[in-house]
């Protein structure tokens, strides 16, 4: 930042150029300076095996004060290194293998940032290279792995823009590693490149005019504080107004700013001045005074206004029309400072307000007042500044809160930086936090506790906002009165102090949510007798409550009262006391009082005791809940009587069935009387029904009669009594016990001290009588093996007892190989519903009931004699039976045997040929139910068969195992289910021929005893017809002409048919034989041993029809000639013949394979061509043909 003071100097100009070695302008605002050091030490740094990033005693490259001004900042950063890797030692580059993987490179810079270059592994090769030089850029791209090479690349693992922003005065140092031994890493020399912006620099003040002779012109220059800034490389240029050229050029080169940041160029009598010029320099105006990066000899006089390399700049006047070529190319938009027309252009500069106010080509921040060359600027800025403060409310509650917005302004014209808030919050406030948001570009503090006391910076129209909530004090009173402030800072004044505090103010209106409970800790109280009541009120808040008040204005039932009172959580009352409560008591937020009231009870009293305590608030106190400021304990008051009772029938024993009689008493013993009682009986189960008689003694009364369970309300004076007589008819189906209980109970309000004796049992032992009878029968006299017969099975009780847990027991006879039985009961009985086996069930038999069984058995197919079953019912434990002649009953019936026998007969086939073999199936089976034995099974054989046979039995059946000729078996046994399967292979007569009809029967005998229901079936017959049959083949020859398969040669071929028998071939309708000739011959003539052959030339084709014996053969012949028409030659017959000797040719066969010439096909030959002998030139002719072929 520059502070200039302009002063005229008639028509003189002169130039001013500072210059730099290196410099880059950005927009005119920094000056930024690139340097590079390098640290090459002395031959080659070997690091072997050193881990990574080691510190090996490499100097750092130092950047200072002549490299860079002071306060410079680092924009870029970029470092070279020189370096290999080798096997041995860097004095052999390329021998061996190097490691490059374990290669490292850190760049550190001292006291800050450090930055990864290469990280191990970055490089993966091993093949050793020369010397390389490795860049690194932020700006480059990746490092490829492999092979390291030189380039420029991204730093692997690091960033260089870690270091901008830092001070470009500092020292770098290379830190590089070597994670392996033996192939040492070798550094040459490294280099760091550094790029900063220098401070900007600004005019901060310009005085131009003074009265009279002009010997205090100055301008002044600014570095925004940082001090000691080298100028050198800049020039102050001043230009005239009316030409918009320069007049004066002033180098800046050697100069700095002095320690706190300013630099004055001015006249010898100007205070603190640095670099003198002649007075009566500078001109009024409009006129401008630029910095620029340069030299002097950059802008001779009369240079031409430029913006080029231009840093700041200030146009300027004292009373003349704004120049509008220098503020549109100088201060595009800002204005022009008129020194006179502000201010006084001879007693005041132009300066900035305040110092490096608005930054580089911004004019809007120069104020005119009182010059200060060398020092800081009378910058008076005025700022009204106002506040505001509300909790929206004008009432606060003690032991509450209330939330406070406080907002700061600034209504301009300027900004107020630095401004404070204050708000000492009061001492009803117990604790405070507040949070602040800014608006408008307003800031502040964003939160805290307790009082405020926050700078703020408000621009114009900007504000801060707190919101503060304050913890009320609940013993607080009176008014809540807090005010906010805000006063400016700095050299900022505020025209209007009216507005700059605010103060809200609430009235302090307590409410305390008082509440109380009363109890004595039971539900009822005995006259005479006493109860304790506690008594507590208590303080919910907010607010504390002194001077409260709790009452409690007793009952007349309590004869006397007498209580103590304790406090808690800060209440206090009075400590004890008697009769009727009306104490003054202080309750603060949480705390309580508690009453202890003990109260004697009159002995006469009746009915309920109640009684209510209230608490209430006192003076200036506001109960928001007053429903909870009272409370009643309720005790009902209840009277006693000792009652008993007793029950009893006389008995220890009592039937089902009958009845017994009870005599139930209930008293009253006193003290008091007991009117209201009841006396209940709910008469067990077992008592199917009740009637009672009732009489009372003593006073006591009672409903005179009645049925059904008791539940009589009466009425038992003192020594009073009342009487049941009660008759029970006894369920015949009870068992065990008759066990009744009867019970006394008293009224509401009456207590029964003693109730031990309210209740009587008696109790009397069952013993059930019942007479069970049994029957059995299935309806018949006779039963069929291996049938089924089905019993019913009936039990009953005839009572008088019912007869649970009785039995019914069936052991049915071996010949039911399986018995399954249901059972329903009738008249309540019950049992189990189905099974299997033998019977042996627990049921039970009500009185008059019954159960019924339906038992199916299965007889044994083989049993013989009679079938007997007997069943029988018993009592359970504890049931007698009077009559036991009837508990058992037996069935019988006779057993007769009867089945289904029956025959097949098969061999499976229609027909049979002559001299083959016939087998016949036989199957004689038993379909029952009955077992059959000594049955006969025959079958005569027809003539003409030779017969052999074996037998087999299947389900237990049995039979003679084998025999030959005809079967006479009269051993047979067939069980039901059973069979016998002969098996019978007969040889067929060859003589029989075909035609011959074998009709074949089978036969069975049933055995005396046993009834055969179906005698169709018990015989089988099964018919064959014979035939006979025949084997028919053929071949056919040719015979090679001598002149061999030519043209025009005559070829011959035999056809041979030959029959096999046994059968003959008889001459049927139709062709036996058949041959189409091939169009690669032409017929000549045909011939045959036996038969008719015939030609049809129009089909080419030759037939043969005859018979052929069996045994015999046809030979036929057939001449052809070869016509050449064809390369290949092939001729086959076709035989037709009666396969299965039916008179019909209905199968057929060919001579030979027709696939291909050779062996399979003996018919079939090649045509050859012939070539002419002994001609040399058809030979020739004929090789020319090939080659042209080809």
């Amino acid at each position: 930042m520059v502070e200039v003071d302009h002063r005229t100097s008639g028509a003189v100009r002169w130039a001013v150029f500072l210059s730099l070695l290196v410099f880059i302008l950005p927009a005119a605002q920094a000056l930024s300076i690139t340097a590079t050091k390098t640290e090459d030490p002395p031959g080659l740094l070997s690091i072997d095996g050193c881990g990574s990033f080691c510190n090996v005693g490499l100097s750092g490259v130092t950047f200072t004060a002549a490299d860079f001004p002071v306060g410079s900042v680092i924009t870029d950063v970029d470092v070279s290194i020189a370096w290999f890797k080798t096997d041995g030692s860097c004095t052999t580059p390329l021998s061996g293998n190097a490691f490059h993987s374990e290669t490292n490179f850190r760049i550190d810079l001292a006291g800050g940032s450090t930055v990864v270059l290469a990280q191990p592994g970055t490089w993966t090769a091993t093949t050793p290279t020369g010397p390389i030089t490795t860049g690194f850029d932020q700006s480059a791209g990746a490092i490829p792995s492999g092979t390291p090479a030189s380039g420029t690349f991204l730093p692997n693992n690091g960033n260089l823009d870690t270091f901008d922003g830092a001070s470009a005065l500092g020292t770098f140092t290379l830190r590089p590693g070597d994670t392996g031994s033996g192939d040492p890493l070798c550094v040459d020399s490294y280099s760091v490149t550094v790029t900063a912006d220098a401070p900007p620099i600004v005019i901060n003040e310009v005085d131009a005019d003074t009265a009279g002779t002009d010997t205090l012109e100055f301008v002044e220059l600014y570095d925004g504080g940082i001090g000691n800034v080298s100028l050198t490389g800049l020039v102050l240029v001043f230009f005239n107004g009316a030409s918009d050229d320069s007049y004066f050029a002033r180098d800046l080169d050697g100069q700095t700013t002095d320690a706190n940041g300013y630099f004055v160029l001015g006249n010898a009598a100007v205070a603190n001045v640095s670099d003198v010029f002649a007075d009566n320099t500078l001109q009024n105006g409009a006129d401008a005074v630029a910095l620029y990066v340069g030299d002097a000899t950059d802008f001779p006089s009369m240079t031409a206004l430029t913006t080029t390399n231009l840093l700041d700049a200030l146009v300027y006047d004292t009373s003349d029309a704004d120049d509008a070529g220098l503020l549109a190319l100088m201060l595009p938009g800002q204005p022009q400072i008129d020194e006179n027309g502000n201010g006084n252009k001879d007693f005041e500069s132009n300066q900035r307000c305040p110092d490096g106010g608005g930054g580089q080509r911004v004019s809007s921040a120069y104020i005119q007042e009182t010059p200060t060359p060398g020092a800081t600027n009378f910058c008076v800025v005025p700022a009204d500044l106002s506040i505001t403060k509300t909790d929206g409310q004008t009432t606060a509650t003690p032991g509450g809160t209330a939330t406070y917005t406080i907002t700061a302004s600034n209504a301009g014209p300027s900004a107020a930086p630095g401004s404070t808030v204050s708000d000492t919050f009061p001492a009803a406030c117990t604790s405070v936090s507040w949070t602040c948001v800014g608006a408008g570009g307003g800031t502040c503090t964003v939160s805290g506790s307790g009082d405020l006391g926050d700078t703020v910076n408000l621009p114009v129209s900007g504000s801060v906002t707190y919101t503060a909530t304050c913890s009320i004090d609940a013993a607080a009173t009176g008014s809540l009165a807090n005010t906010a402030t805000v006063a400016v800072g700095g050299a900022v004044i505020d025209p209007n102090l009216a507005n700059n505090s605010a103060t809200d103010t609430d009235t302090l209106a307590p409410s305390a949510d008082l509440s109380i409970t009363k109890t004595d800790g039971q539900a009822s109280a005995t006259p005479g007798g006493t109860t304790t009541y506690t008594i507590t009120a208590s303080n919910a808040g907010p607010s504390d409550a002194p001077g409260s008040s709790v009452s409690d204005t007793f009952p007349a039932a309590c004869t006397s009262v007498s209580w103590t009172c304790v406090g808690a959580g800060g209440g206090s009352c009075t400590a004890s006391g008697s009769g009727n409560l009306g104490d003054t008591v202080s309750l603060p937020v949480g705390g309580s009082v508690t009453y202890t009231a003990t109260c004697n009870i009159s002995a006469a009293a009746t009915g309920s005791l109640v009684n209510t305590a209230t608490v209430a608030a006192g003076g200036g106190v506001t109960d928001p809940n007053p429903a909870n400021n009272s409370a009643t304990d309720t005790d009902t008051l209840a009277l006693f009587a000792d009652l008993s009772i007793t029950k009893t029938d006389g008995l220890t024993t009592v039937t089902p069935g009958g009845t017994t009689t009870y005599t139930i008493t209930a008293s009253n013993a006193g003290p008091s009387a007991a009117p209201g009682s009841t006396v209940s009986d709910n008469f067990p189960a077992a008592c199917t029904s009740v009637s009672w008689t009732c009489a009372g003694a003593g006073g006591g009364t009672c409903t005179a009669s009645g049925s059904g369970n008791l539940g009589d309300v009466v009425n038992l004076p003192v020594s009073g009594s009342v009487t049941y007589t009660a008759t029970c008819s006894v369920d015949a189906a009870a068992t065990g016990s008759l066990v009744n209980t009867a019970t006394v109970s008293v009224a509401g309000g009456v207590t029964d001290p003693n109730p031990a004796n309210n209740s009587a049992t008696d109790t009397d032992t069952l013993a059930p009588s019942a007479d069970l009878s049994i029957t059995k029968t299935d309806g018949q006299t006779s039963a069929t093996p291996g049938g089924t017969t089905t019993y019913t099975i009936t039990a009953s009780n005839a009572g008088p007892s019912a007869a649970p847990g009785s039995t019914v027991t069936d052991s049915f006879p071996a010949a039911c190989t399986s018995v399954s039985w249901t059972c329903v009961g009738a008249g309540g009985g019950s049992c189990t519903a189905s099974g299997s086996g033998n019977l042996g069930d627990t049921v039970s038999l009500p009185v008059s009931g019954s159960v019924t069984y339906t038992a199916t058995c299965s007889i044994d197919s083989a049993a013989t004699g009679s079938l007997a079953n007997t069943a029988t019912v018993a009592v359970g434990g504890g049931v007698s039976d009077p009559n036991a002649a009837n508990n058992s009953a037996t069935d019988t019936d006779t057993l007769a045997a009867s089945g289904d026998l029956s025959i097949t007969k098969t061999d499976g086939v229609a027909t049979v040929e002559a001299g083959d073999t016939l087998t016949y199936t036989i199957v004689a089976s038993n379909a029952g139910p009955s077992d059959a034995t000594g049955v006969g099974v025959s079958d005569s054989f027809p003539s003409g068969l030779t017969c052999s046979w074996t037998c087999a039995g299947s389900g237990g059946g049995s039979c003679a195992a084998s025999g030959s000729g005809n079967i006479a078996d009269s051993t047979v046994a067939l069980p039901a289910a059973a069979s016998v399967t002969y098996t019978a292979t007969c040889d067929v007569d060859l003589g029989l021929g075909g035609g011959v009809v074998l009709s074949n029967t089978a036969s069975l005998t049933v055995p005396g005893g046993f009834a055969d229901g179906n005698g169709a079936n018990d015989s089988a017959t099964d018919t064959t017809t014979t035939t006979s049959s025949l084997l028919i083949s053929a071949t056919k020859t040719v015979t090679t002409p001598p002149e061999g398969f030519t043209h025009g040669a005559t070829v011959a071929y035999t056809i041979v048919l030959s029959n096999a028998g046994p059968g003959t071939q008889a001459d049927n309708a139709g062709d036996e034989f058949v041959d189409i000739l091939p169009a690669g011959i032409d017929f000549v003539s045909a011939s045959a041993t036996s038969g008719a052959a015939t030609y049809a030339p129009a089909t080419r084709t030759l037939s043969w029809n005859g018979p052929i014996a069996a045994g015999t053969s046809v030979t036929i012949t057939l001449t052809a000639t070869i016509n050449g028409s064809a390369r290949v030659v092939s001729n086959q017959g076709i035989v037709n013949f009666d396969g299965d000797v039916d008179g019909v040719n209905e199968s057929s066969l060919v001579t030979d394979n027709p696939a291909s010439p050779g062996s399979a096909d003996a018919t079939a030959f090649q045509l050859v061509v012939r070539v002419p002998a002994n001609s040399t030139w058809a030979l020739v002719l004929l090789a020319l043909l090939s080659l042209l072929v080809v």
